[in-house]
């Protein structure tokens, strides 16, 4: 339902549906050594690591040219199970057809964002919250 009306919204509805050809994926090991405490070297207890696919899909437009893009994924995503020579709809901008549409991709960058939006979110209560003590308690 929520998707149906942001591809309305987005104008996404009016663009040419298609098969697109996963042409390559590749996973890539999460970098412990990033996320390492630059004082103590350690692993911090809050630190995750995931896996994340990087695929390249390709799709014919209208015309028959040929048009390819890529994509990255965490393993949460329903697109890291994705392999060479699946296929998966899109969606292209037939006036620029190297513009696309990958519905998965859209929702899990939605849930990223909202994501992001609620831990500032959350941050901003927190803070407010210790600023009213704070407050309260000197005067």
């Amino acid at each position: 339902m929520l998707t149906e009306i942001w591809l309305r919204q987005r104008g996404y509805d009016k663009w040419v549906q298609t098969e697109a050809t996963i042409l390559s994926s590749e996973l890539a090991e999460p970098d412990a050594g990033l996320l390492r405490s630059e004082k103590s070297g350690k692993l911090n207890s809050r630190d995750q690591f995931y896996w994340h696919s990087t695929c390249v899909i390709g799709w014919k437009d209208g015309s028959d040219s040929f048009h390819t893009a890529s994509y990255s994924v965490p393993e949460w995503s329903q697109l890291f199970q994705l392999y060479e020579g699946q296929t998966v709809f899109i969606r292209y901008n037939p006036a620029c057809p190297g513009e696309y549409y990958l519905r998965e991709l859209s929702i899990y960058k939605a849930a990223l964002t909202l994501h992001r939006i609620l831990r500032i979110a959350f941050i901003a209560l927190s803070l407010i919250w210790f600023a009213l003590i704070l407050w309260r308690r000197f005067h």
